[in-house]
């Protein structure tokens, strides 16, 4: 039986051409529905081919740059995701202040 197309890997360049594709599709459906994406939602969202790291990191960036926000669990009030951010915010001055 012959393999088709879907067999093959797509090279990391396809991967992050596909990436902001993908990330754009997200950002506006994000936009629409209340600015903010669950980590699951976008893992679902996205094709499978995407493993790139690469290629992962331009969605995320894209979606961030957007001022969407990124968060672990769909809370009812919103409430995980402003922890989520918080926690996050203060990861990065932890990081900065180890430097």
């Amino acid at each position: 039986m012959a393999k088709g197309k879907e067999d093959k890997p797509l090279s990391v360049a396809k991967q992050q051409k596909m990436a902001v594709e993908e990330a754009e599709r997200l950002i506006q459906a994000a936009k629409k529905s209340g600015e903010e994406l669950t980590v699951e939602e976008i893992d679902e969202s996205l094709p499978k081919a995407l493993v790139a790291p690469e290629a992962l990191d331009i969605v995320i960036q894209s979606i961030e740059t957007h001022g969407i926000i990124i968060a672990e669990h769909q809370g009812d009030d919103g409430e995980d995701a402003a922890n989520f951010l918080e926690n996050q915010e203060g990861d990065d001055k932890e990081d900065e202040a180890s430097e």
